[in-house]
């Protein structure tokens, strides 16, 4: 399989975040866009894209890891297991200017150089295979996953 890492840093921002709009939690201060740093990791993008070093690449955003997880799983239909620490913030804090880039494993040195000459922090967060996303032991199938995925709004909304 491939790794699984992220790239940037992941802050307490949950005040806007969806998991507070659904637990009616809005509220407090944005996260304040690093514009330097974003430069920085467009960069780190650009050179894995044109170094062939980045197989898969996803941005954090609405939803945080969770939902990126969720899509890319979906989207390659090949599961993942994942180690997180502080869970329920990891995934979902929306802390802007992360991606999640899958790599071959023989490409980690060619991304840990890239990621340090951008001063861009690199975390290793799991790897790909099997037919389920496992999060720190909670397992959930693709079928059961996508289900959820594609069928909550028709369910809820008609």
């Amino acid at each position: 399989g491939l790794d699984l890492y992220l790239l940037g840093e992941t802050e307490n921002h949950l005040a806007g975040s969806e998991w507070a709009y659904m637990h009616n939690q809005r509220g407090g201060i944005a996260p304040i866009a690093d514009l330097q740093r974003e430069m920085r990791l467009i960069e780190l993008l650009v050179a894995g894209r044109t170094k062939k070093i980045f197989t898969a690449a996803h941005d954090l955003s609405q939803g945080g890891l969770s939902a990126t997880l969720t899509e890319m799983v979906l989207r390659y239909n090949t599961g993942a297991t994942v180690q997180l620490e502080n869970v329920g913030l990891a995934l979902l804090s929306e802390t802007p200017g992360r991606v999640v880039v899958a790599i071959d494993p023989s490409q980690t040195a060619a991304l840990t150089s890239e990621a340090a000459s951008q001063n861009i922090a690199l975390t290793k967060i799991g790897s790909t295979g099997g037919d389920s996303l496992v999060i720190n032991d909670a397992k959930i199938s693709l079928t059961e996953l996508r289900k959820a995925h594609t069928e909550t709004f028709p369910r809820l909304f008609g």
